[in-house]
């Protein structure tokens, strides 16, 4: 599911691992609103305003732990999260997953997924059919695993006569995320960042616009868990996931200066934030794993002592010949050396072997250089097998402006019909232009639009302007529409749609 491109895919993603490791039932995963959400420690809380079995809201509210999973990143929770954030838009509603209907949109996607070829014949040779699987199998599942799934399982955190008490919900919530409740490696610390400075501000900015202030500290984590993970998603994501339309990969800067920030690992060494929910056998593991490395390092300190001493006896033993007058290897050698490079063949011979090489410098100023691409007998902008993405309005801005270079695509802005590879790629790319024009006119007027911008400043343009691309909060039917999490083509179709009406 993480590397399905389909753009439906990070939110199925996001609310599957984030119920599987509530175990809650699916109600209660969409009731989860911001402001049930904060981050204490090294653990996502959430707490439930309504449950089944407290229908007067008479039991305290406690929350649930959601830890990552940094050596499994395709069932992290962290990463489904920050993966969801960066590829749709906050439009001011409070719920983490807004719509009126999102049981029957995951419900969709999931048959969409137990249907396909490679997960179809999966099924088949487990014994199982796609209408056995549902959105409660997440919650049995994860309570069975959590429960079962190993021979050191935690202990039962509420029940009719137990107290819910928050070192044994840590417990369940490191093991229902899938860490290895067998080794050291059980206490790994969510991926952090070690200070926060004016770059992790930039990056929290670029990636996430408009995010309410009550999530920037968990936006934090999540940053930091996509910036830890770029080299995972790199080879292990289809080209055309919606991850590399991102400001993170689009400006490699930022990701090479957001990557030597960020820290993880057991938690006994020394890190800014400590481990919780860890059972003695693990802390013990952590200690022996920590005893280990030490008599490693030690070993490997002996073992290069003793090959310097050797070193060193024949460096001392060479000399002492050499005074003698004796021949050595080391001196004839060098007695060699001189004598070609008195006689200039060892000059000579590296002429020879170096590639001739010519650096050209090209002022460009403000025009941007764009690699050219020959096919179907002509010179085009783009490769012969280019599709503009099906992804969001900021995301298209960012590529509309500043292109993305890893992929060798320019600005989408300078491209015309005689780059397209085919005729619905032309009616889609005025589309597009059509879309991007709204966006450029409400620039303009505000002298924010510039021939050369980078993320940053398209970014900014973009929350200036995202005015200029908003569409109606209802739809015909009077349902509430999920406005962040449409597509530009979409959103393309609503805006001439109301176009229409308006000069009727």
């Amino acid at each position: 599911m993480l590397a399905h491109s389909s753009k439906e895919m990070p939110f199925a993603h996001a609310y599957m691992v984030i119920a599987w490791n509530l175990m809650c039932r699916s109600a209660n995963a969409f009731g989860i609103r911001h402001s049930h959400m904060e981050w204490r420690g090294d653990a996502l809380q959430i707490y439930f305003a309504h449950m089944k079995n407290d229908q007067g809201g008479d039991r305290p509210r406690d929350p649930r732990h959601v830890y990552s999973n940094p050596l499994q990143p395709s069932i992290c929770p962290i990463i489904s999260l920050g993966l969801y954030w960066a590829t749709s838009n906050f439009d001011g509603s409070d719920l983490l997953f807004p719509g009126s209907n999102q049981y029957e949109r995951f419900r969709k996607c999931w048959m969409r997924l137990l249907c396909e070829g490679d997960v179809a014949a999966e099924l088949r040779r487990q014994g199982l059919g796609a209408e056995e699987l549902g959105t409660h199998s997440m919650r049995k599942s994860s309570s069975t695993f959590c429960s079962s799934g190993s021979t050191a399982c935690p202990s039962s955190t509420a029940n009719t006569y137990l107290r819910y008490e928050a070192a044994g919900d840590m417990h369940v919530g490191r093991t229902v995320s899938g860490l290895p409740t067998e080794s050291y490696k059980f206490s790994t610390l969510a991926p952090h960042f070690e200070f926060r400075d004016e770059c992790v501000e930039r990056g929290l900015k670029v990636m996430f616009p408009a995010l309410p202030k009550r999530l920037e500290y968990i936006a934090e984590y999540c940053l930091a868990s996509l910036v830890y993970h770029a080299v995972f998603f790199r080879n292990s994501l289809s080209p055309k996931h919606h991850i590399f339309e991102t400001p993170l990969v689009l400006d490699e800067n930022l990701l090479e200066q957001l990557s030597t920030r960020v820290r993880t690992g057991d938690g006994f060494t020394e890190s800014r934030i400590r481990p919780t929910g860890i059972p003695p056998h693990v802390a013990i593991l952590c200690e022996m794993k920590s005893v280990k490395d030490g008599l490693v390092d030690a070993l490997s300190k002996i073992e290069t002592t003793r090959t310097d001493t050797v070193k060193d006896i024949i460096t001392e033993l060479e000399k002492r010949a050499i005074g003698v007058g004796t021949v050595t290897y080391d001196g004839m050698h060098a007695a060699i050396r001189a004598c070609l490079e008195d006689a200039g063949v060892t000059g000579l011979v590296d002429k020879l072997t170096a590639s001739p090489t010519a650096e050209v410098q090209v002022d460009a100023g403000d025009n941007q250089s764009t690699l050219c691409h020959f096919w179907g007998g002509k010179f085009r902008r783009v490769q012969s097998d280019f599709a503009i993405p099906d992804c969001s309005v900021r995301q298209m801005w960012l590529l509309w402006v500043c292109g993305n270079k890893s992929k060798q695509i320019p600005p989408l802005r300078q491209l015309d019909g005689r780059d397209m590879p085919s005729r619905k790629l032309r009616k889609r790319l005025s589309q597009l232009r059509y879309v991007m024009s709204k966006i450029e006119k409400a620039a303009a007027s505000k002298n924010l639009l510039h021939d050369s911008q980078n993320v940053d400043e398209a970014t900014q343009v973009f929350v200036a302007c995202a005015e200029s691309v908003d569409v109606d909060k209802r739809t015909e039917h009077s349902r509430k529409r999920r406005r962040g999490q449409l597509s530009w083509a979409t959103v393309g179709k609503l805006l001439r749609k109301k176009a229409k009406q308006q000069n009727l």
